[in-house]
């Protein structure tokens, strides 16, 4: 049996040549002693002048707000600069400074407070106001507080019926000095004293 003749296979047509690939870009590279030396500066963005709505409204509300709110005791600059000393805090700081040594006297706040308070142990009352009367002393007198934080600190605990006000804390604070003037808290003279009334005070009253 004759073998079949072999079949011719055309060669393929040739492909169009492709266009040649561009060279990617080559990126210099920086040793770390290069970069450390003269590091790239990064051109910085342009401000936007475009202003979102309501934010120069609701910045200045609340700079207002803030404001408001530190300035009960006495530091309503924190929020521009911490390092400008208002005449609130200068204030506070002159009072400190003429505190009377009796308030850092323990037996003397106790005899102030039995002076003012004679029934202190047996009238709730009088006990309470004695209470009172030495949280201030040691807050406003002592430690210097400015009366913002005293109002807070002594209504921290208290029911919303006891809690008292700035001004009862000023009419407060001038009773405890007519006392340790050697006065009654209405300011006349004590007459269950023989002589005349002694003050517990060296010098004038840190405020007159």
């Amino acid at each position: 049996m004759a073998k079949p003749a072999p079949v011719a296979v055309a060669d393929p047509e040739p492909l169009p040549d492709e266009p040649a690939a561009s060279p990617a870009p080559t990126i210099p590279m920086h040793s770390l002693t290069d970069l450390t030396a003269n590091p790239i500066a990064m051109p910085e963005p342009a401000p936007s002048k475009k202003k979102e709505p309501g934010s120069v409204r609701i910045r200045e509300k609340w700079q207002q707000d803030f404001c408001a709110a530190r300035g009960i005791d006495g530091e309503k600059s924190w929020a521009g600069s911490s390092h400008v000393i208002t005449p609130e805090r200068t204030s506070n700081t002159e009072r400190v400074k003429r505190t009377p040594a009796w308030v850092n006297n323990d037996q003397v706040v106790r005899q102030l407070l039995r002076q003012a308070f004679p029934k202190l142990e047996i009238h709730k009352k009088q006990r309470k106001q004695a209470a009172l009367w030495f949280q201030i002393i040691r807050l406003w007198f002592c430690l210097g507080w400015a009366e913002g934080r005293v109002v807070e600190e002594i209504n921290r605990n208290r029911a919303s019926k006891g809690k008292i006000t700035v001004k009862q804390l000023h009419d407060t604070i001038y009773r405890i000095r007519r006392a340790a003037r050697g006065l009654t808290t209405n300011g006349k003279l004590r007459t269950g004293l023989r002589g005349r009334p002694t003050p517990l005070t060296d010098g004038p009253d840190e405020m007159e």
